[in-house]
């Protein structure tokens, strides 16, 4: 890092960097009478890593996150798509992939979901989705990615690849889900959230808390229902802060 981060940042302007696997790898040991090393040493090594990159001024992040590194972890590459979940191709980001079972059936379903990390670490550091496993990997499942971006307050993260007409494709929606989710970072930030429930016996209408006094009740079913004397779209939902509250539906709705 000392060899390669001080020219970087000489060369071009950056603000952040993003450290690969650093806290997606589990702690290890070596045995090697020449470098011994323990899980305790491993991870003060990686800690002291990310701090080098803190001294630098930058924003940094790396793949999944772990509680001990929260302390000089800003975000989290990866930490909204289980690693089990995930399409088995996703870190190759192959085009035209189509989600398996796991990852209709466990990833992208709301009624097996629930905010756990965020829960206790929400206003510590700010998770994504992972790269392969994108708002737009799936295209179909967007408007369900935008959803659980909404319940958790958490932004959406997009994959493009090398194809401009996949960009050009995709810009309009792009632009169409920063508006569908700014007002909820506008009101929450980095607020601490405080309580998650499901509201329905399906469990398709969910409601987080966060101590800003902001709450967001997403509705994950086909159809509108039914809160507070109106009605939340399908895949929209209903912010109320201190000053009042609004409805969204979701882009193209």
């Amino acid at each position: 890092a000392r060899e390669r981060v001080p020219p970087t940042l000489k060369a071009r302007k950056q603000t952040a960097r993003m450290i690969d696997t650093t806290t997606a790898t589990a702690l290890g040991e070596c045995y090697h009478p020449g470098h011994p090393t323990s899980r305790a040493q491993d991870k003060n090594s990686r800690l002291a890593l990310l701090r080098y990159m803190l001294d630098h001024h930058l924003i940094v992040g790396s793949e999944i996150g772990v509680d001990w590194a929260l302390p000089y972890l800003c975000y989290s590459e990866g930490m909204l798509s289980p690693v089990p979940y995930r399409h088995p191709e996703a870190g190759y980001l192959k085009p035209n992939m189509t989600p398996v079972e796991n990852t209709r059936r466990y990833q992208l379903n709301p009624a097996v979901r629930a905010p756990l990390w965020e829960l206790v670490y929400h206003d510590c550091s700010v998770s994504y989705w992972y790269w392969g496993d994108a708002s737009n990997t799936f295209p179909e499942y967007w408007p369900r990615r935008n959803a659980f971006n909404a319940l958790y307050a958490t932004p959406p993260l997009y994959m493009i690849l090398t194809d401009e007409a996949m960009y050009l494709s995709q810009r309009d929606r792009v632009v169409a889900t920063h508006q569908f989710l700014k007002p909820l970072f506008a009101a929450i930030g980095f607020s601490e959230m405080i309580s998650h429930r499901f509201l329905s016996s399906d469990r398709l209408l969910q409601q987080s808390v966060f101590a800003s006094g902001a709450s967001v009740t997403v509705n994950f079913a086909g159809t509108a229902r039914e809160y507070a004397g109106g009605n939340i779209p399908a895949g929209g939902y209903r912010l109320e802060t201190r000053t009042g509250a609004i409805t969204l539906s979701q882009p193209g709705e």
